[in-house]
């Protein structure tokens, strides 16, 4: 598609062929959700729009209010949050130029979160940030709350292991508009070390 009137038109029962690259910026602006998202999406999405080298669309929700202002690129599904006109946009550039920001990087949508946590574990370890650098090998639960990831990172070639322990935050206000607090699921790392 070229206008979003095109969007009208399509036929949603038939197959879908791809034609080529589509690569459009969401952003989280959904101010009824919770008002960091509006607060902090709309100037990043402005910011980004008056760039002129993306298609940038505001969204209802992308999740992870507490990260706001939040960022997805399609069609990869990388995340981004905590951003605000500025670091959105070398976000962007980092990641058109195969590079990942750690520092606000979320993660990429499909992927379970003890994935998610042992690759970002091992990036920092490794202290690698190029793009798909990084995949996991196998996933084993060692007790409960208690994973090991064996990893494989491309450049420098070596296959590590990860172990991260999951737990539970102490309860606190999440967003703008919490009402109450809550707590969210957290992947501490033990150790990341190489494999023979």
């Amino acid at each position: 598609w070229h206008e979003p009137h095109q969007l009208l038109e399509i036929d949603l029962t038939a197959p879908v062929v791809a034609q080529g690259a589509q690569d459009v910026v969401l952003v989280c602006t959904h101010g009824r959700h919770d008002l960091c998202c509006a607060l902090d999406g709309r100037p990043v999405a402005a910011h980004l729009a008056a760039r002129g080298d993306a298609e940038v669309w505001e969204t209802s929700h992308l999740g992870g209010e507490r990260f706001a202002a939040n960022m997805l690129l399609l069609p990869t599904g990388d995340l981004f949050g905590g951003l605000d006109p500025e670091s959105a946009s070398r976000a962007l550039t980092d990641f058109r130029a195969g590079r990942i920001d750690l520092a606000h990087h979320r993660g990429r949508f499909g992927r379970p979160a003890v994935e998610q946590a042992a690759i970002f574990q091992a990036m920092h370890a490794v202290g690698v940030d190029g793009r798909d650098l990084v995949r996991v090998l196998e996933v084993r639960q060692l007790e409960e709350h208690r994973w090991s990831v064996d990893v494989a990172v491309a450049a420098p070639r070596a296959t590590h292991r990860v172990v991260l322990r999951d737990r539970w935050s102490t309860p606190e206000r999440l967003t703008c508009s919490a009402a109450v607090p809550a707590r969210v699921r957290l992947f501490d790392p033990e150790s990341c070390l190489p494999l023979e």
